[in-house]
């Protein structure tokens, strides 16, 4: 599966009470163009050079505190 039809079969099963962590650069440009618009679930990032450490520390970090479901996609 490539990882456009991925992020399309993650879209499929949020709901607006979970919350969304793209991970930078080309996660964030595939979501632009395949993920619904229309998506009412939390969406986040990582903007700049965190490392991939400090993306999961981010994407931990809120889930602990967000309380739904939480995907990290990268």
């Amino acid at each position: 599966m490539d990882f456009e039809s991925a992020l399309l079969e993650v879209s499929k099963v949020v709901t607006h009470q979970d919350l969304v962590w793209f991970a930078a650069s080309r996660t964030v440009r595939v979501a632009e163009k395949v993920w619904p618009m229309t998506h009412k679930a939390m969406h986040l990032m990582n903007r700049g050079t965190n490392g991939i450490d400090g993306l999961i520390a981010s994407a931990t970090g809120a889930a602990l505190v967000h309380g739904g479901q939480t995907f990290l996609l990268m």
